[in-house]
């Protein structure tokens, strides 16, 4: 008897403890990517954006696309899309412009913030930041251990925590 009663007492446990993620967590819809398109990349595995080379002029200007791809059901609502910037008492950041590059869904674009208010189900839309980085004061902001840092950050309506890209800004040696 007792044999039986720990038997269902540790089955019981063992199926709660597998069925309570898939009861308490929604489906992840909203699919989230960062990419830039002209002199960098950025590396999701170390969270870096590297410049590949070092311009004479001393200001990098790049364009990082924002790319969400709903692979849901039903439609993701009032996404927000927020580009900012740390250290923000250096002048090492210049934000240029903002537009969006590919989609269907309307949108409203504040400069570093863009409102998406509906993104339907298996659609995708691009939003694309361009932005100018000085690689002089980046080499200062690292060098004091206040990274210079890219900040990419998206919240939508049925999302429980907003999806935030954060990048490293990594320049390429003197």
């Amino acid at each position: 008897m007792i044999v039986v009663l720990s038997s269902l007492l540790v089955f019981s446990v063992a199926g709660t403890a597998f069925l309570y993620p898939q009861l308490v967590r929604p489906e992840q819809a909203v699919i989230v990517t960062v990419d830039s398109l002209t002199n960098g990349e950025t590396d999701d595995v170390n969270f870096e954006y590297r410049a590949f080379r070092r311009p004479e002029s001393g200001l990098l200007e790049d364009t990082f696309v924002v790319r969400i791809a709903n692979l849901g059901m039903d439609s993701a609502n009032n996404l927000e899309i927020t580009l900012e910037h740390k250290p923000e008492s250096t002048d090492w950041y210049r934000f240029l412009s903002t537009e969006k590059t590919f989609g269907d869904s309307e949108v409203d674009i504040m400069g570093e913030r863009v409102l998406v208010r509906e993104l339907e189900a298996g659609k995708t839309i691009s939003i694309s930041f361009t932005v100018v980085m000085n690689m002089t004061l980046i080499e200062v902001n690292n060098a004091l251990q206040d990274r210079s840092q890219l900040i990419f950050q998206v919240v939508y309506d049925e999302g429980n925590v907003p999806d935030i890209k954060t990048y490293s800004v990594k320049i390429p040696p003197a």
